[in-house]
This record gives C-alpha cells, structure tokens and sequence, in this order.
C-alpha cells in the first residue's frame, strides 16, 4: 500500500463491488483504472507533495538519494539564456528571485544552426518590450534572405512557468549567481513575425 501524495494517511482502497448489475461492472471497470493510473512509490524512488510541487526521489544503486523536484513558477523577466521567476505572482510584492535557465533552443547563445544542410546566422536585439527579444535569422550563403522572429507564445509577466530542479551546464544567471532550475518545455518556439 502505497502513501497518499496529497497528505500523510494511508491511501484508503476500495474493496470490489459485489453484484452482477452494469453498475457493479462499471464501478469495478472504474476502480481498476484509477488503480492503474495512480502515482505510487515503488522500489528505488518515493513521491512527496510540498509547497513548491510534487518530489520525486530517486534512490541509486549505492543507497543515496537523488532528489528532482517539479514546480511552478512566475515569470518577472527574461535574459538571453535563462529567465527569473518567483515563487509567487508580482501581486505578493518582493520575493527571491529564481534564476531559470531556458530550454536550449531558447537560448541566445546560439550564434548558427545547420537546418537541412543550409547554414542560418542569428543575432539577437531588443524586442517590442522589456520581455521579448527579436532574433534575426540569416541564410549564410545569402545574408540578404533575412527573417525577423520572436518567441512564441510571447512573455509575459507572473506567466507560470513549468520548471525542475536542475544546475543546467554552461547557464549562469544575474550577478553570475547559480541557475537553480531548468524550464520544462512549454511549446515555445521561434517563428517568423
């Protein structure tokens, strides 16, 4: 019996309905499911809830704990390779803030990229604001073919960003103080304006 993840008892599992009526069978059809959806800890890691999000621990071969959490957080501003967040939205005043370092794609670092065995150059500017830059992308055989883009879905402030705990190699954030997490994925992208 596993632990509840939303709280300290034991999880409470229903014994099988009795009863050969559709609504025995469905009930029955039902509690197999979630029996076989839910979130249990097994052998080599444990699941834990706090403020911040759901825990994953991760037990190793040797016997030590590796912990990942998955949590998130707000967006205040965006810098070229990672982004700051805070724990809560801007309504709750000052906080700490989180430095984030952005999926790679994202990042401003990137300087070339071969597609398809066509080399394009990129520079990065000042956007339409303070949270969006625009890239410009050029063909290296013909700097004159050039496109504009932007991220897209666009920045915007106290979004709530997907993140994990992480220390992301080659990210540093203001002040070069440590980047402490890593964004999830959230479907953002560069594209032509």
């Amino acid at each position: 019996m596993g632990r509840n993840i939303l709280g300290d008892a034991a999880l409470i599992e229903p014994k099988p309905v009795s009863g050969l009526g559709p609504d025995a069978a469905w009930l029955n059809r039902l509690r197999e499911y979630v029996r076989s959806i839910r979130l249990l800890p097994g052998p080599g890691y444990l699941i834990s809830q706090t403020p911040a999000g759901i825990v994953l621990s991760l037990r190793s071969k040797s016997g030590g704990a590796v912990s990942l959490s998955v949590s998130t957080l707000y967006l205040l501003s965006v810098s070229g390779d990672y982004i700051t967040c805070t724990a809560q939205d801007s309504s709750h005043g000052l906080q700490k803030e989180i430095y984030v370092a952005k999926p790679f794609k994202l990042r401003e670092k990137i300087a070339s990229e071969n597609k398809f065995g066509a080399i394009y150059n990129y520079t990065y500017g000042a956007g339409p604001d303070d949270l969006n830059r625009y890239r410009t992308s050029a063909l290296a055989s013909n700097a004159a073919d050039t496109e504009t883009e932007l991220v897209i879905p666009i920045w915007i402030k106290d979004d709530q960003i997907p993140v994990i705990s992480a220390n992301p190699p080659g990210v540093v954030g203001g002040d070069h103080k440590p980047v402490s997490a890593l964004m999830i994925e959230d479907n953002r992208h560069w594209a032509k304006i």
